[in-house]
């Protein structure tokens, strides 16, 4: 759901094929990353429009 929140970065993250690869890789992993990855582009999305 917060992947949501922030639309322009991880639109590209959302697609099913890159999270199942992924998660297949390593699940603990790939949520780590996510929610890493979620964080740091609402960053960058927040001091783009400010």
């Amino acid at each position: 759901m917060e992947k949501k929140r922030c639309i322009p970065f991880p639109a590209s993250m959302s697609t099913p094929s890159y999270n199942h690869a992924l998660a297949s890789t390593s699940s603990t992993f790939f949520s780590f990353f996510l929610s890493l990855g979620v964080r740091i582009s609402c960053t960058i999305t927040i001091y783009y429009y400010y």
